[in-house]
């Protein structure tokens, strides 16, 4: 779902430095920050799904 790149700004809510480590795991596995996110149980599927959904992304509730 959702590619390798600009993950901080992707999920504000773990913070910048979990958001790189996510971000480079990803980039040496050839995996998802979304489903690293999953695995490593950081957010529920349904907090993620939330937080990436596109009118939450661009300010509009």
């Amino acid at each position: 779902m959702c590619g390798q790149v600009a993950a901080p700004d992707r999920y504000p809510a773990l913070g910048y430095e979990a958001c790189t480590a996510l971000a480079r795991e990803a980039l040496e596995t050839g995996g998802s920050v979304y489903d690293l996110v999953l695995k490593k149980k950081l957010l529920s599927k349904e907090e993620l799904n939330k937080l990436l959904a596109p009118e939450n992304m661009i300010g509009q509730k």
